[in-house]
Order: structure tokens, then C-alpha cells, then sequence
């Protein structure tokens, strides 16, 4: 996850939404529309970041999350307030 908003610079909520239908490994993006301002982003990913996505075990369901464990926290918390004291 620090990859990701290291090199993207998305907020923590939005990096832990992201699953394998936002990754577009061929054309090296990240797709997403953003939580809070619902605004749709098209992002060219840096090849450090292609790298290490390409190193995640990829699922064959879409709409599996990236970051299973930060997914399963937001979803359970509902804000990103554990997570950030995680990262931290």
C-alpha cells in the first residue's frame, strides 16, 4: 500500500478499494474513481509499482482486492482511521 500511494498519490481509503478490475496490466494503468470527489482517474503506473503489482498473487475474480487485509478493515471499520494508525 505505501508503494501504491507513494506512487500514485491517492489517498489510503482509495488505495485500499482497489482490486484487480482497476489494474490494467498490459497498458501498466490504475483506473479508479475516487471516494471523495467521485472524480475518474487513469493512472500511469511507475515501473517500480508495475513490478511489484505484477509480484501480487493475482485472483481470477475481478473483484478481488489488491490489499486483502486493508480491504477487510475499511469494509469493517467503514473510515480509514485504523488503517492510517496501522501505516503509521
Amino acid at each position: 500500500m505505501i508503494l501504491f500511494g507513494l506512487y500514485t498519490g491517492q489517498r489510503l481509503g482509495d488505495i485500499a478499494r482497489l482490486t484487480w478490475a482497476n489494474v490494467d496490466l498490459p497498458g501498466r494503468r490504475i483506473r479508479l474513481t475516487t471516494q471523495k470527489t467521485g472524480k475518474t482517474l487513469i493512472i500511469p503506473m511507475a515501473e517500480p509499482l508495475a513490478r511489484h503489482v505484477m509480484g501480487l498473487p493475482v485472483s481470477d475474480d475481478t473483484s478481488s482486492p489488491l490489499h486483502p487485509r486493508a480491504f477487510c478493515v475499511l469494509e469493517a471499520q467503514g473510515k480509514t482511521g485504523g488503517l492510517s494508525n496501522q501505516v503509521r
